[in-house]
């Protein structure tokens, strides 16, 4: 498949202006969010404003020959300017090098060649493989390695850019204060999945390299399922080889992470945790979000939870004293372990799992559930509302009826959702917000707010029910895309 980048331009200015002023660089981010196309990115564009940056790639490094020899790889591969000698001496060194004199003297070819920034992409398997050769491995292993490249980077007059994910064991190495490196960065970038925007210009863009023209359904369909994670978006186009519905599409994903090459990503991601971990992780795909019912369910839950939010798989929600919520990041992952078998606990079916994980329903949950500040929006008739942080939110399954989404915020007011992913909400979306919020009502909610939520259109004839309501003093606001996104700048979720 070709590749295809799309413009996280506030990314790429910040890291333009960090290599501009020297400043090293730590960028983070869980696997198949698009790191090293982002990275790969930065360098072009340096080349454009007559800058340059080399790009080590750490997965292909297993000794200080490899270092070396990568260098020089990458050197060419960018086009960088070099003297024909220089490359000589770089291959010759690279035949017979220990693996410490290798990074000392990449360095130093670095500054020779006069480069802008040198890029460590999944810098800790590079630490992790050094660290068991001479000298390193008797002088304290990994710490040893992270004090070589302390020592350098102190001395460094160009940037050093070190890439990982954040689910490695070294996570420590980087961000706990005490480690060897933290102190020589100036900038971090946190690289999350794409905005809706650019989920759905990647995925048109994606279908059409295929000679697909998709209906605005089924990009909405893939959009959904990837969460806007690049890997997860090039897998499920990789499913697709004829335009199709959004029912195949789903099936297709279906059998994917029932049987097929999405089950295999996510088995193997899941063997890179610790047997706790994965205990704790299968509990939270059940729908356990407290830290008391997580830790109800697994013994070692207090060390897990503090593990899996470390390496950024999980999110941690304080929400007041002896309430602390936690939810897994990876809404696609989240899917995986719920529709698998667990001692214990009881696999949710593919369409309860999408209920909980996929689509606008479970974004506007975590929006509010990860809520930070009041914000105030106008909705699509104009009516003013400000929505404050809450204390639970949950979807109601009972005896009453389905409600998508009951949120009581700190200042005891109830929102209620009904919650609409088509592409242009019905009128009859209207009646069922009013049962929702009956149902609320009925359960012993107070103070509520009636909240319709869509992605997209409203049909005139719901937006003139809902004046009508109004005027008869029932208070529906209809929220869209637009009033999501600026309500989730004031929580942890960004959509």
């Amino acid at each position: 498949m070709m590749s295809i980048f799309i413009d996280r331009e506030r990314e790429l200015k910040a890291l333009i202006g960090w290599v501009k002023s020297g400043d090293h660089v730590l960028v983070l981010g869980l696997r198949g969010y698009g790191k090293t196309s982002l990275l790969e990115k930065l360098i072009e564009l340096l080349s454009g404003e007559g800058l340059s940056g080399a790009l080590i790639d750490c997965l292909r490094v297993y000794n200080g020959s490899d270092l070396l020899l990568e260098f020089m790889d990458s050197i060419q591969r960018y086009g960088i300017a070099a003297d024909e000698r220089i490359l000589r001496e770089i291959g010759l060194l690279a035949r017979d090098i220990d693996e410490k004199m290798a990074i000392i003297r990449l360095f130093e070819y670095v500054e020779k060649l006069n480069l802008s920034t040198i890029i460590f992409d999944e810098v800790s398997t590079l630490i992790r493989r050094f660290a068991v050769f001479k000298p390193f491995r008797k002088a304290g292993g990994t710490v040893a390695v992270g004090e070589l490249m302390k020592s350098l980077l102190d001395r460094a007059k160009f940037s050093v850019i070190m890439c990982d994910t954040s689910i490695n064991a070294l996570y420590e190495l980087f961000r706990e204060y005490t480690g060897p490196l933290f102190r020589q960065y100036s900038a971090l970038l946190i690289v999350e999945p794409l905005d809706l925007q650019s989920t759905r210009e990647l995925v048109l863009r994606l279908l059409n390299a295929k000679g697909i023209i998709p209906s605005k359904d089924s990009i909405e369909c893939i959009v959904e399922f990837s969460g806007g994670v690049p890997q997860y978006i090039k897998m499920i186009v990789g499913l697709i080889d004829k335009p199709m519905t959004r029912r195949e599409i789903e099936e297709k994903v279906r059998e994917s992470l029932f049987y097929g090459f999405l089950h295999n990503y996510f088995r193997a991601l899941l063997e890179k945790f610790s047997a706790a971990e994965q205990e704790v992780l299968y509990i939270m795909s059940r729908g356990y979000t407290r830290f008391g019912e997580i830790a109800d369910k697994a013994v070692n839950a207090p060390a897990a939870l503090d593990s899996l939010c470390k390496k950024g798989i999980v999110l941690r929600i304080p929400k007041g004293k002896r309430r602390i919520h936690y939810i897994i990041k990876d809404r696609l992952f989240s899917t995986w372990l719920a529709i698998n078998e667990f001692p214990r606990l009881k696999k949710l079916s593919f369409e309860r799992a999408k209920l909980f994980y996929i689509g606008l329903e479970a974004i506007t949950r975590e929006i509010f559930l990860t809520l930070t500040e009041p914000v105030t929006i106008k909705d699509v008739l104009g009516h003013e509302l400000t929505i404050e942080p809450t204390i639970s939110v949950e979807r109601y399954e009972g005896t009453l009826g389905e409600v998508d989404m009951i949120a009581l915020s700190r200042t005891n007011i109830t929102y209620v959702a009904e919650v609409y992913g088509g592409l242009k909400c019905p009128k009859r979306k209207i009646d069922d917000t009013l049962k929702s919020m009956h149902i609320a009502e009925a359960r012993g909610y107070r103070n509520i707010v009636g909240l319709l939520i869509t992605y997209f259109s409203v049909e005139e004839e719901a937006l003139e029910y809902a004046k009508q309501l109004w005027k008869g003093g029932i208070r529906i606001y209809i929220l869209l895309e637009k009033h999501l996104r600026k309500i989730s700048t004031k929580s942890q979720m960004r959509i």
